[in-house]
């Protein structure tokens, strides 16, 4: 496992809970006690953070969700961006002991979902999603899936205020299984995925207004170690597996998230581990995925995706111990310096949102542990042609 990776899933169960599924899906999660060891361990610091996702329904309001250490566990984090400054928001625990959110969408100012993973004992991992109206936070009654243990939503999409789709994994018996839930106005139901016979796991998803969705993740390989990744898009109710090329020479590869303007069009990263680690890029013409050539993109990895069209898109992940972000133009990535972080060993960005064409803001985390660990939130600003970091409150 290269240690971009393995950071990567040292944050998983903490932070990113959905991909759990990643440090071996082919065995399943046997036991949650690891994970537990990690979030006691990250609690230790009282004032720590992170923000994991970031939605911006307007170029002067973001809402930016993660993770907040506590004496006995982590609790859901929120900050809201004004176009001038973040202030934290009040957030509701849930009454597990352990709770983060990991995904948000907003489609209107005054409505956002946020989903993720709580954990009630050391080995049941549930999911978890909150609304936000405008002035409060609530906790919403997730879907209950039928025959698992455990399991965690990693993503979310709103086309509207009462059509979220989000998804995630949940455990088996022996293995795992992608999972997606649909809200529609009053209550989470869970959607049947594509049937695989294999582990599997689904780790982001766009939806457009239409009502057509991508989801993007990855798939235990046959007969061989590794993962490779998946897709599936939802129509007409249902979900399809669409084909995914593989990466040649890659053990492991795994799309993080995606983007759809259309069921014609998306564009969705993520990263490939072979003899190294690289970023990687494709995009969706409605029938298959092709891969997308990236410059400077070895030793990183991109785990977000935001586009104001098909022809203007920034991703945003981790390269070494420094962010790292690509601009999509239409024809080609080219990759763009991320703002300076000081003071601190290891700095990520997780998630992007770009409300105009000319505005972007990204969130993560930085902190003098190993990459992936609570530290401090941290947030950029894209202003068209530079990075500048963002000054954010700390609990």
């Amino acid at each position: 496992m290269g240690g971009r990776r393995a950071a990567r899933l040292a944050a998983a169960l903490v932070a990113l809970a959905a991909l759990t599924v990643l440090t071996g899906l082919t065995q399943g999660l046997s036991s949650g006690a690891p994970a537990r060891a990690a979030i006691r361990a990250a609690a230790a610091g009282l004032h720590e953070a992170a923000l994991e996702a970031v939605a911006c329904p307007r170029s002067t309001l973001c809402i930016a969700v993660g993770r907040r250490a506590r004496p006995h566990g982590q609790y859901p984090f929120a900050e809201r961006w004004n176009g001038s400054s973040w202030k934290i928001q009040a957030i509701p625990p849930p009454k597990a002991s352990d709770a983060f959110l990991v995904a948000v969408s907003c489609p209107a100012a005054n409505d956002c979902t946020a989903v993720g993973g709580e954990a009630s004992s050391a080995q049941q991992f549930g999911l978890l999603a909150e609304q936000w109206n405008g002035h409060r936070w609530r906790v919403t009654q997730t879907g209950d899936p039928a025959g698992v243990s455990a399991g965690n939503l990693a993503s979310v999409s709103c086309a509207s205020d009462d059509n979220c789709v989000a998804v995630g994994m949940s455990q088996g018996t022996t293995r795992d299984f992608a999972l997606s839930e649909r809200w529609n106005g009053r209550a989470w139901k869970v959607l049947k995925t594509a049937r695989v016979r294999r582990s599997a796991a689904l780790t982001g998803v766009d939806c457009t207004r239409t009502g057509f969705c991508m989801a993007v993740g990855e798939i235990a390989r046959s007969g061989q170690s590794g993962e490779v990744a998946m897709a599936q898009d939802l129509t007409k109710g249902a979900w399809h597996r669409v084909g995914v090329p593989a990466t040649a020479g890659s053990e492991v590869t795994i799309l993080f998230d995606t983007w759809c303007g259309s069921r014609y069009s998306c564009l969705a990263v993520g990263e490939s581990e072979g003899a190294s680690e690289t970023a990687i890029a494709a995009k969706w013409t409605g029938s298959t995925w092709t891969p997308q050539a990236l410059s400077g993109a070895a030793n990183q990895s991109l785990t977000g995706i935001s586009c104001l069209s098909s022809a203007r898109c920034m991703a945003v992940g981790s390269g070494g111990t420094r962010p790292v972000s690509q601009q999509w133009t239409d024809a080609n990535w080219t990759p763009e310096a991320t703002g300076p972080v000081t003071g601190t060993s290891f700095a990520s960005l997780n998630q992007v949102s770009c409300p105009t064409g000319t505005r972007c803001i990204a969130v993560g985390t930085r902190s003098n542990g190993a990459l992936g660990a609570v530290g401090k939130p941290l947030a950029e600003e894209w202003s068209g042609s530079t990075w500048r970091v963002l000054q954010t409150p700390n609990p």
